[in-house]
């Protein structure tokens, strides 16, 4: 039998519930090395940067669209979270126009 648990952080909760129920686990990271941690909690990637701004409602696609200008020539990945699939959605098809 094969069992597989998955968790984006690995506080000490998540650590004992692994040993509890599961015989050698073995964690899998991504995105970083595991010696690059100082303890063994996770942190987030030091190459990925992530930046918040809260914005009105009217004023969020173009500000999109100027953030999208400003890196469009770096050659990074930019991943945009939207609350509802429509939503997304709607901002795909607002961006390929």
């Amino acid at each position: 039998r094969q069992t597989a648990m998955f968790s984006a952080t690995w506080p000490l909760s998540i650590q004992q519930m692994a040993n509890q129920y599961m015989v050698d686990p073995v964690r899998v990271y991504v995105g970083f090395e595991p010696d690059e941690l100082e303890d063994d909690s996770l942190s987030a990637n030091k190459r990925v940067s992530q930046t918040i701004e809260v914005i009105e409602d009217r004023a969020r696609e173009s500000r999109l669209r100027n953030l999208l200008q400003q890196h469009d020539n770096q050659k990074r990945r930019i991943l945009i979270f939207a609350l509802y699939k429509r939503e997304a959605e709607r901002l795909e098809s607002a961006l390929q126009r």
